[in-house]
């Protein structure tokens, strides 16, 4: 049935402070170490492919005419990419909003200010998190690094509580508006990196029924320079969770963004790779914003 707009069901729950610091639901820790674990493999299969080459590398190197060409080769490709690499973010506009997703009659919708924000965790140098629960804004980035070598992650999130006052299935559509960038390069190695939009949902006191759902804005590695730089708005539909919810038994809501990376950096122990200009990175920033979130609700 739906819920009338004059007598909402789902209504915003005041949690104490303490609730909110220590609600690190253990799904959203477990979400972040799978994506850091993601580009930990990527990095491992990188590497074993080029130590699976070690006889080939051991032949060209008693040629002392490809090493030289092959320096000659990676100092020019530095000089070409090394310009883009450091360069400054673009500052992350507040976009003009002329149109909001059409909501269905009935509808609870809550917007900022929100509970909680939550800066972090992050993994690795240059790493940065940001959050603003006024605004409704997150913002993560890892900026380029030449000395960085492995794992590189940001993540931020801004957090809601929510009671209902009758037992009831809430399905929680986020609107959210969001502008990113991501670089990865390398000579003779590769770089990964992968950036995306969250929404988790668990039971405040218990951390029961625990759901999520993310929305990959792109996922990339390369051994050359690809930058990508997507920017738009995400459907309620995309992030979509669903969830049951009884008087009593707050649920908390995280609405997040994380991205994640790996490069070899200028440090490289693989033959021949030591003998000229070798190395790999990345560098990423991804602002959202949170516009509303609809709370769509069945009463049983």
């Amino acid at each position: 049935m739906d819920t009338p707009v004059d007598q909402p069901i789902v209504h915003r729950f005041t949690a104490s402070a303490s609730q909110l610091r220590d609600a690190q639901l253990t799904h959203d820790a477990e979400a972040f170490r799978s994506s850091v674990s993601r580009a930990q493999l990527f990095g491992e299969a990188n590497r074993r492919r080029w130590r699976g080459l070690a006889g080939l590398y051991k032949q060209l190197e008693s040629d002392s005419r490809v090493v030289s060409a092959l320096k000659e080769s990676s100092a020019a490709y530095r000089a070409l990419v090394e310009p883009n690499e450091m360069s400054v973010f673009k500052k992350p506009g507040d976009f003009p909003l002329h149109w909001f997703w059409p909501l269905d009659p009935g509808m609870n919708v809550f917007g900022p200010p929100f509970d909680a924000q939550i800066e972090g965790p992050t993994a690795g140098p240059k790493a940065e998190a940001a959050a603003n629960r006024h605004k409704g804004e997150l913002t993560v980035t890892i900026a380029h690094d030449r000395n960085a070598e492995g794992n590189r992650a940001a993540e931020a999130c801004l957090r809601l509580v929510i009671d209902s006052s009758a037992p009831a299935n809430v399905f929680l559509k986020p609107f959210v508006q969001y502008d990113a960038e991501s670089l990865v390069t390398g000579q003779w190695l590769s770089a990964y990196s992968r950036g995306a939009v969250y929404l988790s949902v668990a039971h405040l006191l218990d951390g029961a029924n625990a759901m999520r759902n993310e929305a990959v804005l792109w996922e990339h590695e390369s051994e050359t320079l690809d930058l990508v730089t997507p920017s738009g708005f995400l459907s309620p539909s995309a992030l979509e969770v669903g969830t049951h919810i009884e008087p009593g038994n707050p649920v908390i809501v995280s609405l997040g963004v994380r991205i994640s990376g790996h490069q070899s950096g200028d440090e490289v122990d693989i033959p021949l790779l030591m003998s000229f200009d070798s190395w790999s990175y990345f560098r990423a920033r991804l602002w959202a914003k949170v516009v509303y979130l609809a709370a769509q609700v069945n009463v049983l």
